[in-house]
């Protein structure tokens, strides 16, 4: 059984284009390129690591607060790197 979309002359197009005609432009948006853009995700990562610097530094609890700090950082990095990976493809 064949779909509507699946015999394409030119991607996107239901048929070869008029004599005369051409495509200008024909792509799709870059999703890291709008998060960048619309939600500023470089402005906020380096506010979380300002701030988890921050606490670190002048946590004041010792070891075990600089470990626990180090390890939320890790984590939200990966998750970051996760989120962020062009293997996801969100």
């Amino acid at each position: 059984m064949t779909m509507e979309y699946e015999i394409e002359p030119i991607r996107g197009l239901p048929g070869n284009l008029p004599k005369g005609e051409f495509i200008v432009w024909q792509g799709s948006p870059n999703w890291q390129a709008f998060a960048r853009a619309v939600f500023h995700t470089r402005l906020v990562i380096a506010w979380f690591v300002f701030v988890a610097s921050l606490a670190f530094v002048g946590g004041g609890t010792g070891i075990v607060g600089a470990i626990t700090t180090l390890a939320v950082a890790v984590l939200g990095l990966g998750v970051l790197g996760l989120f962020f990976s062009p293997t996801v493809g969100w």
